[in-house]
């Protein structure tokens, strides 16, 4: 959890690329954190985040970083 590697923002952008799609890129932080695809529920949640916060590095770094912090990428990782 405090590796370089979960707070430089260089991660996410090899994730999320410019001009990815808010969905598409949050099946690819679900795919590369715990090997799935989000739920309808957690894209809906997710991408109302985005739309109050912008789809910048910044925001999905957030996400990545909820999704690290989950127990779910605890226990499966």
């Amino acid at each position: 959890m405090n590796s370089p590697i979960t707070g430089n923002p260089n991660v996410v952008r090899s994730v999320v690329s410019n001009g990815t799609a808010p969905a598409e890129a949050l099946e690819r932080i679900y795919l590369a954190t715990l090997s799935r695809r989000p739920t309808a529920a957690e894209t809906k949640m997710l991408t109302e985040y985005l739309s109050k916060n912008g789809t910048t590095p910044t925001a999905y770094g957030d996400i990545l970083w909820a999704v690290l912090n989950s127990s779910e990428f605890t226990l499966v990782r």
